[in-house]
């Protein structure tokens, strides 16, 4: 099993810590430098080629942004830390993984996790990924990358594909525990999309998205997921 190097740049230790913590629950994950200024994490970059970057914005020496413009090296997952969710929109300019607000939720931080690895061992070389669903007394085999959006509907989800309409018996939560590595992300109380079929999102007001999707139907987005659909901003 192939393990991947981590860096933690961040200026307080507590919170170097607490990923630290976090990420011993991940064996694949091996921290292999903590930094607590911009120039030795550029240094460690540089020298360690981590496959993870843990970033602060706010940092001693230089800032999460002068960082990344000053490194050589651009194919790393690059997952920003910080106070301030002010710096979401200029973080996935550049092409940040995702951006997790300080103090950290283990929960948050474990689905960002589970995201990492389905893309570091990128599960397409594999062939597709498939599921099976249960709907009307039929278990239907369906690629995961043909799923475009999921619909709650009561005690049931619809499962969207390219081709066609399944219904299931299960909740949003427990279906997407299943399907949020592959690029499913849930963006309202009743609505989860794969982002390899959105088209383009319209802003509406305080946060709020309309999201084409590529087959033509307009799902909306909700604060209450808005840390979901800035995983969408740099799709």
């Amino acid at each position: 099993m192939k393990h991947y190097k981590v860096i933690i740049a961040d200026d307080e230790p507590l919170v170097r810590e607490r990923i630290v913590h976090l990420i011993n629950s991940f064996e694949r994950f091996d921290v292999i430098k903590e930094c607590s200024d911009g120039l030795q994490t550029i240094q460690a970059v540089e020298e360690q080629s981590p496959h993870v970057l843990f970033l602060d914005i706010k940092m001693p020496m230089a800032s999460g942004f002068d960082i990344l413009d000053r490194i050589k090296r651009k194919d790393m997952l690059i997952i920003f830390i910080t106070a301030y969710d002010q710096f979401a929109v200029k973080a996935f300019e550049y092409a940040a993984f995702d951006y997790l607000l300080k103090p950290i939720a283990k929960e948050r931080f474990n689905r960002s996790m589970k995201r990492a690895i389905s893309t570091l061992t990128n599960y397409k070389d594999s062939g597709p990924v498939f599921i099976m669903i249960h709907s009307k007394g039929i278990r239907s085999k369906i690629e995961v990358n043909d799923i475009t959006h999921i619909e709650a509907d009561d005690n049931y989800v619809k499962i969207h594909t390219t081709t066609d309409i399944l219904r299931k018996r299960s909740t949003m939560k427990k279906l997407m525990q299943e399907l949020e590595e592959f690029g499913l992300v849930r963006v309202h109380r009743s609505f989860s999309i794969n982002k390899r079929h959105i088209r383009d999102m319209v802003r509406i007001y305080q946060g709020d998205y309309l999201i084409r999707m590529i087959g033509g139907r307009v799902i909306p987005s909700s604060r209450l997921y808005r840390e979901q659909v800035k995983l969408l901003y740099h799709k």
